[in-house]
């Protein structure tokens, strides 16, 4: 367990037991959409691949008792949630974390999603990197997705894509 500084809904997250034994970490993320966060990038991968799956995931993923799962699963509860998981690695590794984002073969879906995903829709449209932060890497990814929407139909899952990034909260 690691503490979450600050947490409205944790006071430590469960993280993988190797990840203490690191003094760095490089977070190399595919982006793309995702059903539930509007998109998947760094931070989704540092909440979710951080923490472990006996305790860490179920608590991201758990809802309060008497929640409609479904419902809360794209609430902001559920993104802050991840928020604060997320807020645990980084706050562990401070300034020792360096961020890539691949902007390639981008569908609305996850890679979660596996061969059921649909089609991709913004192709290669680079390779970005910052040093230490994550709000910027993140930003920058959603702004290069949604200065293609000229490249994009207004049909189906494309118009989503575009949408799906520009919605997320910052």
């Amino acid at each position: 367990m690691i503490p979450v500084q600050g947490g409205k809904h944790f006071k430590e997250m469960s993280v993988g037991k190797h990840m203490l034994n690191y003094d760095s970490m490089v977070v190399l993320t595919h982006f793309k959409g995702h059903v539930m966060g509007g998109f998947g990038g760094s931070l989704k991968n540092i909440a979710i691949g951080c923490a472990d799956g006996t305790i860490g995931k179920k608590m991201v993923h758990a809802a309060p008792d008497n929640e409609d799962i479904s419902k809360w699963l794209t609430g902001a509860p559920f993104m802050e949630n991840m928020v604060e998981s997320a807020k645990a690695t980084i706050d562990h590794f401070g300034n020792r974390i360096v961020y890539i984002n691949v902007l390639r073969n981008m569908s609305v879906d996850c890679d979660c999603v596996g061969v059921s995903a649909a089609p991709t829709k913004a192709h290669d449209l680079g390779i970005l990197g910052s040093p230490t932060s994550l709000r910027w890497i993140r930003l920058r990814s959603t702004w290069c997705i949604s200065s293609q929407k000229r490249n994009f139909t207004t049909s189906g899952n494309a118009l989503n894509l575009v949408r799906g990034f520009a919605s997320c909260p910052t």
